[in-house]
């Protein structure tokens, strides 16, 4: 109940402008940011959903009035400066600091409880910045959040490479796992796309959001589980929409999706194929081309393997 109380206290004061956090400089700020992380792994839901939450009133105290109020005030340079600086990063260090960097730790260790508390922190943040910023900004958060899964792609990558060093890699980061997916922070990602992004925006941001998803699946290099996440997006976007026009869009979705049909993860292409059926139903010209083109490329590889198979040797007479 003491630490319950203690999440709700740091809340209630990012949540009422942080006056007691820019003292100092942010020194109070960074002691409240490092006691929240602490006590993500708490047993207790209640303390972890309380910390989670906390993080979230920490990141938008920063945009705060009474932080450039504090930075007004304050006459030392250097603990100026560090309120600058904090004031500065708020959709950038800030975030990563607060919601984007746990969460990513928390899926890449397998800890379930706390991604958990993480992703309902998310869901808080991105109603403060419908109701406060509007529809532009929330497409960009939008971007951020299936970006997380970049983030951990990253974090898997530099640790299976500690391991090919010879050095021990980290644990539970996927695993066994062929095709490349992290369903932990896909899991997160898409939780937080669909319960709190999508529903929020208007027609017209949706189909802005649906064109930020496009370019991050033709983009060289688009990691698994970050393609895995912007194709279930595109699935659940067209299913909201009912509809997109040619030249709203279609043209553009079935190449992202063509993109992803060869992909050498199972999980991509079972994607592709879901996001291929949504594109059936809001724009069937483009469906029908995409599969009209697979099935060419599925006849032509058949003929391949055919003249790359050795005749049969001729028949022995009896």
């Amino acid at each position: 109940d003491t630490q319950a109380a203690g999440a709700a206290l740091i809340s209630a004061i990012a949540r009422g402008g942080g006056s007691a956090l820019w003292r100092d400089g942010c020194y109070y700020w960074e002691e409240a940011l490092r006691l929240c992380s602490a006590h993500l792994s708490h047993p207790t839901q209640a303390v972890r959903d309380g910390y989670a939450l906390a993080l979230c009133d920490l990141s938008v105290a920063v945009s705060h009035e009474v932080l450039e109020d504090a930075i007004n005030a304050e006459k030392r340079a250097a603990k100026k400066a560090a309120l600058v600086r904090l004031r500065g990063g708020a959709r950038g260090e800030v975030l990563q600091r607060t919601l984007v960097q746990p969460l990513v730790s928390a899926a890449l260790r397998g800890a379930v409880p706390s991604c958990a508390s993480l992703s309902l922190a998310w869901t808080s943040y991105v109603g403060w910045v419908a109701a406060k910023e509007g529809d532009s900004v929330l497409v960009e958060l939008a971007v951020q959040v299936v970006q997380l899964c970049d983030a951990a792609a990253s974090a898997k990558a530099q640790s299976d490479a500690r391991a090919f060093a010879g050095m021990p890699p980290d644990t539970h980061l996927g695993e066994a796992l062929a095709s490349g997916e992290l369903p932990h922070i896909q899991a997160c990602a898409l939780y937080i796309l669909r319960s709190a992004v999508i529903e929020a925006l208007t027609e017209s941001s949706q189909k802005a959001l649906l064109h930020q998803l496009v370019g991050l699946l033709v983009r060289p290099g688009c990691a698994v589980p970050t393609a895995v996440v912007a194709l279930e997006g595109l699935s659940i976007l067209m299913d909201v929409l009912g509809e997109v026009g040619e030249e709203e869009g279609g043209t553009l979705l079935e190449a992202a999706v063509m993109s992803q049909v060869p992909s050498a993860s199972a999980a991509v292409r079972h994607q592709a194929a879901a996001a291929a059926a949504a594109l059936a139903t809001v724009q069937p010209p483009s469906a029908a081309r995409l599969l009209d083109a697979q099935l060419d490329t599925l006849e032509a590889a058949t003929q391949l393997m055919a003249e790359a198979r050795p005749p049969h040797p001729a028949a022995s007479p009896p």
